[in-house]
């Protein structure tokens, strides 16, 4: 996994981190070697998972936006990791994939990237972030400040509704991140200061 190679580079031994990517039903390689993180993510089914399988971590049952407040959040199936808050996003997984339903629409608080490191993490950024949040990744990272940053970002950066790799890599390397490598969908960010 490339961001093991990363933390565990001298000096990023033990880091503190949300689980990068995460199911609630997986035990991750870092939880099993005692990082302990922060698990966000809008299903109630989802946390009730989390909490479950790891009980050391803080996990809350929020979503994250561009701004705080209440989104409609719209459920595939149970604990899909295409469940989201996006209505772009939803028209197009529903249009792409015509056997998908919606099961159900919840009103989920929302709070901002920076809102939850400052509720969750002290105001200061883990270090390591995954950011999954099928469709409003692009605007969840515009409208964070990074008043810390963490080392390592593991961000979508394309997505059904449209945002491109492209605008993701500018946004990121005007907000003080360089790309390390694209994994499909997912790109992972390191902190320009970072040493790889």
């Amino acid at each position: 996994m490339v961001t093991s190679t990363i933390i565990s580079k001298p000096g990023n031994r033990r880091p503190n981190l949300p689980q990068p990517g995460s199911r609630p039903t997986q035990v991750s390689n870092y939880y099993k070697r005692g990082a302990r993180g922060i698990n966000i993510d809008a299903d109630p089914e989802a946390i009730a998972l989390f909490n479950q399988n790891r009980p050391d971590d803080c996990n809350v049952n929020i979503g994250v936006a561009s701004a705080p407040g209440t989104l409609k959040f719209s459920r595939l199936d149970a604990i899909s990791p295409v469940n989201t808050f996006s209505e772009a996003t939803l028209k197009a997984l529903l249009a792409d994939k015509p056997w998908l339903r919606i099961m159900d629409q919840l009103d989920i608080p929302v709070l901002t990237i920076d809102q939850v490191v400052d509720a969750y993490c002290d105001g200061r950024y883990p270090d390591l972030v995954s950011i999954d949040a099928e469709g409003l990744d692009y605007d969840i990272i515009a409208a964070a400040a990074f008043r810390t940053r963490p080392k390592i970002l593991c961000v979508e950066t394309t997505s059904p509704a449209g945002n491109s790799e492209t605008e993701m890599n500018e946004l990121l390397k005007s907000k003080g991140f360089r790309k390390y490598v694209q994994m499909h969908a997912n790109a992972i960010y390191i902190d320009q200061e970072t040493v790889v």
